[in-house]
C-alpha cells in the first residue's frame, strides 16, 4: 500500500507540492510517511477549512481484502483533522483520477471499513483540517498579524492511520495477513 500526492497534470506525472494535492490525477510522488501528520503546513491567514486528497494505491500483484483503517487524531491547539475515503473515478483513457471533494461522511477518531483493493487499484483519502479562530490567549494585534499573514501559528498536528488488511494472492498461490 503506497500513498501518492494528487494534482498532477497527467496520470503518473510529477507533483511534489503537498499544498497542491487537492484532487485530480495521481502523481508519481510518494507521500513521505512523516508528511501525513502535517500535510497542510502552518496556517498564516484566517482559513476555516483546508483539504488535501491523497491517493492510496495497491501496487502489488495481490488483492487487499478486509481492509480497516484506525484513525487516531490528536488535534493541535488550533485545528481538528477529519478523514474520509472514496473510490477513484477514471478519465476517458481509464486513468485513475481523485474525485473532487463531495464529502458527506468524514471522521475524526474511529475505525473504518475500507473497500477491497484489487491489484493496481487506488482509493482517495480526504484529509480535512478545520482551523479554530480566534486563537485563545492572543491579543487583538496578534490576531490582526495572523490574519494579514505576518504572524504564523506553529502546529504539531498528529494524524495516525493504521491499516489492517488481508493479502489475497492470485488463485493457486499461498495467502497471509498483514
Amino acid at each position: 500500500m503506497k500513498f501518492y500526492y494528487t494534482g498532477a497534470k497527467t496520470a503518473g506525472g510529477e507533483q511534489t507540492d503537498p499544498l497542491a494535492s487537492i484532487g485530480g490525477y495521481v502523481s508519481n510522488t510518494e507521500v513521505p510517511e512523516a508528511q501525513l501528520g502535517n500535510i497542510f503546513g502552518a496556517p498564516s491567514k484566517l482559513i476555516d477549512t483546508d483539504l488535501r486528497i491523497i491517493a492510496i494505491t495497491n501496487n502489488d500483484t495481490t488483492a487487499y481484502t478486509g481492509i480497516t483503517c484506525a484513525i487516531n487524531n490528536v488535534p493541535a491547539n488550533l485545528t481538528e483533522l477529519l478523514v474520509a475515503f472514496a473510490p477513484m473515478r477514471t478519465d476517458a483513457f481509464s486513468q485513475p483520477v481523485a474525485p473532487k471533494p463531495n464529502i458527506t461522511n468524514i471522521y475524526q477518531s474511529v475505525t473504518l471499513p475500507i473497500p477491497d483493493m484489487p491489484p493496481g487499484s487506488s482509493l482517495a483519502l480526504f484529509i480535512k483540517r478545520n482551523v479554530k479562530y480566534p486563537v485563545p490567549g492572543k491579543t487583538a494585534q496578534e490576531l490582526l498579524d495572523i490574519e494579514s499573514g505576518i504572524l504564523t501559528e506553529p502546529l504539531e498536528e498528529v494524524l495516525q492511520l493504521t491499516f489492517n488488511y488481508t493479502v489475497t494472492p492470485p488463485a493457486g498461490e499461498g495467502g497471509g495477513t498483514t
